[in-house]
């Protein structure tokens, strides 16, 4: 069967906490994306998204980007999934909770990459390609 790590993207920047919102602003706008995740060293402590930072904004104003570390807004009650995990599994799951995506941590909390919609579906497409090939 068919796990998280084979359909995974690995290539995700990430966050240390002692990043600034300007930092995650910077990272999401050059990425297209709304949500980061925040590792200290290797390990996944959190992630903060483009919500929580607008959040910010609207109170404290647009000064605090430079000084508000990430570590003090950051969401350390999140969702992830494992590398083994089976991509059934993981798919039911986000379809479910209406994830668009999830971080991705091996045995040892160490995050690999993450796990989207997109290459929930880009696999779907693909298996149904082969199996119309065959």
């Amino acid at each position: 069967m068919l796990k998280v790590k084979d359909i995974m993207t690995r290539a995700v920047e990430s966050l240390n906490p002692n990043n600034t919102l300007q930092d995650a602003i910077a990272k999401m706008k050059g990425m297209y994306v709304g949500l980061l995740p925040v590792c200290d060293e290797k390990k996944l402590i959190g992630t903060i998204t483009a919500h929580d930072i607008a959040v910010q904004m609207l109170i404290g104003g647009d000064n605090i980007k430079s000084k508000t570390k990430i570590h003090t807004v950051m969401n350390t009650n999140f969702e992830f999934c494992f590398e083994n995990e089976r991509v059934d599994d993981v798919k039911e799951y986000m379809e479910k909770n209406e994830f668009l995506h999830l971080p991705v941590v091996n045995k040892n909390n160490v995050f690999e990459g993450m796990i989207s919609m997109t290459d929930l579906l880009q696999y779907e497409e693909n298996f149904k390609f082969a199996l119309k090939i065959k």
